[in-house]
């Protein structure tokens, strides 16, 4: 699942001019950049390589169901 410029500068803590310079910059658009109505939404791809460029890491999240357990 992709993420819009906002979103994703966001997350990495930039603005979302940065987040476009990266997609200019890198040649992401328009293989991994997808308008969808109002907004431009970047793939899992585009993500990675913006995040890895600027230098931050995204936290991935657990998926449901992979909870380690703790001993009590």
């Amino acid at each position: 699942m992709g993420a819009t410029k906002k979103e994703l500068a966001d997350t990495l803590g930039v603005a979302k001019q940065t987040v476009v310079n990266y997609i200019e910059r890198l040649g992401l658009a328009p293989d991994h950049v997808t308008r969808v109505g109002k907004y431009d939404v970047l793939d899992d791809f585009a993500v990675s390589a913006i995040a890895d460029a600027i230098g931050k890491g995204i936290p991935k999240t657990e998926a449901p169901g992979n909870v380690e357990e703790t001993a009590s």
